[in-house]
């Protein structure tokens, strides 16, 4: 991974894999999860899902950020570059 790369598709894909090991486990292949999942379980197993959903949602306001900050530094790096060329050089 290079200095620039974020590590957020990492942390997420691992988050992912939680949440499904997590509902494999508290579902255990049945169809009516919730008439055999405990309340104890059926906390962990929300906590995990809002877990899930917090790290996408982090992840996506990174990636949005990273964008706009980038094309921002691209319309300032043209309009300076415009500015620049149409400045009479003295000579």
């Amino acid at each position: 991974m290079s200095e620039n790369e974020s590590p957020l598709p990492l942390f997420l894909a691992f988050a992912f894999v939680l949440l499904l090991a997590a509902v494999v486990a508290f579902t255990q292949g049945d169809t009516a999860v919730f008439e055999h999942v405990s309340g104890t379980d059926l906390v962990v197993l929300v906590l995990c899902f809002l877990a899930g959903v917090l790290v996408v949602v982090t992840w996506m306001v990174h990636a949005l950020r990273q964008w706009f900050e980038e094309t921002m530094d691209r319309r300032v790096a043209a309009r300076l570059e415009d500015e620049g060329s149409s400045v009479p050089e003295d000579g």
